[in-house]
């Protein structure tokens, strides 16, 4: 499944990698890797992180610790565990793209780059906690699968669109955009084409709007919140505590600027 991450305006789409690495002994011969990389300690105590993609390098302006663990291992803060200096701890980064990388590379390269130069070391493990179930609607799914082949998804703080998506892969989007994790239990096979639209949280009223019913560019009205645009196509979220997995930082050391 694809993910988009805005960042500093632009569109960074990765794939997650199928699997964790978690230590120096886990490097791979065959993963991708910058070509060359130039970390600086950034202690300018400014506001915000930007990224900027380029064809032939990524530039990386404070961003702390934790933000590039989490860039690198496609993880929010409800799945990360590590130690709270890492918030704090902030770098400038220029890294060189291999000829012919691709954005999807760019989660396993920052991996690497954070093994070796910061000799991050990380586990996965379980952790029950609250989180909102993905379940059917008590009055059945109202939306039917479609031939399964190669889909695509878009997604906003008002909005979800994806095709040819799988029930898990519809809860990974939408703890995406919630920013709390979603597990789907429909048991549900097969892939759906989605196509949700909310209110965002400080839309205005209906008052202060001046009344009438809002309408979205193709005619269609919002729900009023996510909780309802998952429910119009007869599914439902609904809180429970589940076990989530978590990326532990076990090591990680400051690397010295150069």
């Amino acid at each position: 499944m694809m993910n988009t991450i805005k960042v500093a305006g632009l569109m960074v789409c990765a794939i997650a990698v199928s699997q964790t690495r978690t230590g120096p002994q886990a490097t791979d011969a065959v993963t991708p890797t910058f070509e060359v990389a130039s970390i600086k300690p950034n202690t300018s105590g400014g506001p915000g992180a930007e990224m900027y993609p380029g064809k032939s390098e990524v530039r990386i302006k404070n961003y702390s610790l934790k933000q590039l663990i989490q860039a690198a291992y496609k993880v929010k803060d409800y799945s990360f565990a590590g130690p709270p200096w890492l918030d704090s701890q902030r770098f400038d980064i220029v890294a060189k793209l291999p000829p012919g990388a691709t954005a999807d590379q760019f989660p396993a390269m920052m991996e690497t780059l954070l093994r070796e130069r910061f000799q991050l070391v990380v586990h996965r493990e379980s952790k029950v906690m609250t989180a909102l179930a993905l379940v059917v609607d008590k009055n059945g799914l109202r939306i039917k699968p479609v031939e399964a082949g190669q889909g695509g998804t878009s997604w906003g703080r008002a909005m979800v669109k994806a095709s040819k998506v799988s029930m898990t892969q519809l809860a990974d989007l939408l703890s995406g955009v919630m920013d709390r994790p979603v597990k789907n239990l429909t048991e549900l096979p097969g892939v759906y084409d989605i196509d949700l639209k909310w209110m965002p949280d400080d839309a205005p009223s209906m008052d202060a709007a001046g009344g009438g019913d809002r309408q979205s560019p193709t005619g269609r009205a919002p729900a009023t919140s996510v909780f309802s645009a998952v429910q119009e196509i007869g599914l439902r979220l609904q809180t429970q505590k589940l076990p989530v997995e978590v990326l532990v930082v076990d090591h990680v050391e400051k690397p010295s600027a150069n």
